[in-house]
């Protein structure tokens, strides 16, 4: 598996995960969907893999080269990388790579709106890509927005062959810890300690 990064001199190298750290027992394969997809919803869990394995399905694009793909979580999740593997033919290895998280998504939201973004290199072989772990905490939801070819050819089909979440979990937490602030002191509403110690002493 390659690693594809941009390197920078004031970057540090990226931080190597491990397939311990996959994330394929967090998603909610249940509630997956896709636009613009040949493959149905109940089948897009098959295209999530670990380390090492192969695929069961293609993901295809539909009618031109564009894919959303919808990935809700079960628990709040940190990023640290996405494995995938594309199509090796430039007409059907997406180019462009955009993330976006906690968000909805449709064709029509997408380009202001990412977190993330990224190219996808043409080697038909698995790739992570390190994502910048302060942008990606605390997330439910992570959409993927698989754009272009590297042949420019918007009436040729995607293909997506495997991919791989990696990261860490907590629990989600339904009830919120609320904390009370006093704005300024009310001293009708407070007794003083001298006050408290007196009326104690004469009971």
């Amino acid at each position: 598996m390659s690693c594809e990064h941009e390197h920078h001199q004031h970057e540090a190298p990226p931080i190597e995960t491990s397939s311990a750290q996959s994330l394929n027992t967090q998603i909610d394969f249940t509630k997956l969907t896709a636009l613009n997809c040949t493959t149905p919803n109940s089948k897009l869990y098959e295209i999530f893999i670990h380390e090492g394995e192969e695929s069961k399905i293609t993901l295809s694009s539909d009618c031109d080269n564009q894919l959303i793909l919808n990935i809700p979580f079960v628990s709040s999740v940190k990023l640290y990388s996405l494995i995938l593997k594309t199509s090796p033919d430039n007409d059907h290895c997406p180019k462009k790579i955009s993330l976006f998280k906690n968000a909805d998504v449709d064709f029509e939201t997408t380009a202001p709106k990412y977190t993330h973004h990224f190219e996808q290199p043409l080697v038909g072989e698995f790739v992570e890509h390190h994502l910048p772990r302060r942008l990606f905490t605390n997330v439910h939801k992570l959409t993927i927005f698989f754009e272009g070819n590297w042949s420019d050819d918007e009436f040729e089909n995607l293909e997506i062959l495997g991919i791989e979440l990696r990261g860490e979990w907590a629990p989600l937490t339904k009830d919120p810890i609320i904390t009370l602030y006093e704005a300024a002191a009310n001293p009708a509403d407070h007794r003083s300690l001298t006050q408290e110690t007196q009326d104690s002493a004469t009971c």
